[in-house]
């Protein structure tokens, strides 16, 4: 059982081999070189001694799981605790956590979507694995069994990045007076459109920008609620094929849904909901970032101001 099944596996079986090697490198147990000889050299013989211990050991503990229950280490890792995370996982308060907590870090200016892959990855990725597979059997698209999945989160709800940057880039152009947020975003939107939106998340920036918090986190919750309501009732069909994340937009909803042009409509209609949610915060954006020209503007004829009246007494 491999691909992404054995995510979890890999994930403990990985910590705990460190782990090993670090132990053992630390006792000293190790072929020691005479001085003079290559660190190179010196580093490959350090490592003989643990690798060997650590593929003995593993292989062990392997050979004993299968004598005894019939089952390999990946397969009773995933019946233990990936299946379950994924049952949980496909669920609209687990993805609405998810990208709760993706959006967040992403606020503070910390990669969001790499800090929590792991954690996403061992539930998204097995889930769109499944769907395919069964899809593949023949199973329409509207009957495969997950709607949480890789697939569903790039293509319905983090339409132009983190945030649906897609619906900001619209917004600003649609609402927005300041010239320079205007002219970022309109630079911005090739990026966008293929879920790319740092240029806009630094720039503008909506990073520990209070004016942008709520609709930044608000939105994709509501794109998850409405992506699962449309899939749910069998309005749309479900992701039934793995597309890169950076799959531009409306090609990505055909292509992600078995080339059904309901994945298209909804990913409009996404847009559409994510563009009206955002229009509201913009304007405040604007007059936020205006009284803060203001107050700049002041603040520099004060300091100037002060530099004439010292120039003219000296």
């Amino acid at each position: 059982m491999a691909g992404a099944k054995g995510l979890f596996v890999a994930m403990i079986v990985g910590i705990f081999t460190t782990e090993i090697y670090h132990f053992i490198v630390k006792q000293g147990w190790t072929i020691k070189m005479p001085e003079g000889v290559p660190p190179a050299v010196t580093s490959g013989f350090v490592a003989l001694i643990p690798s060997f211990v650590i593929f003995i050991l593993v292989g062990l503990i392997a050979s004993v799981l299968k004598a005894t229950t019939g089952l390999s280490l990946t397969e009773i890792i995933y019946q233990l605790l990936q299946a379950p995370f994924q049952q949980i996982g496909d669920t609209i308060p687990a993805m609405c956590l998810l990208m709760f907590a993706r959006g967040f870090l992403w606020f503070f200016g910390i990669h969001g979507t790499n800090v929590l892959g792991p954690i996403s990855d061992s539930i998204l990725l097995p889930n769109i694995e499944e769907n395919a597979r069964y899809f593949a059997q023949g199973v329409s698209a509207y009957d495969v069994p997950k709607i949480a999945t890789s697939s569903f989160i790039s293509q319905f709800v983090s339409i132009g990045g983190t945030g649906v940057g897609l619906a900001f880039v619209i917004a600003v152009i649609i609402i927005s007076r300041s010239k320079a947020t205007r002219k970022l975003s309109i630079g911005a939107t090739p990026g966008v459109l293929f879920n790319i939106n740092e240029p806009i998340l630094y720039g503008v920036p909506i990073v520990l920008n209070a004016s942008l918090i709520i609709p930044f986190l608000l939105t994709p919750i509501v794109l998850i609620i409405v992506g699962y309501i449309a899939m749910g009732t069998v309005l749309v069909p479900k992701t039934v094929a793995l597309v890169p994340w950076n799959m531009p937009v409306l090609i990505g909803g055909y292509l992600s849904t078995g080339g059904s042009f309901r994945g298209v409509i909804l990913q409009i209609v996404d847009v559409v909901i994510a563009t009206l949610i955002y229009l509201p915060f913009i304007k405040l954006n604007d007059r936020v970032e205006a009284k803060i020209n203001v107050a700049e503007k002041q603040k520099s004829q004060r300091i100037d101001k002060g530099a004439k009246m010292r120039w003219e007494i000296n």
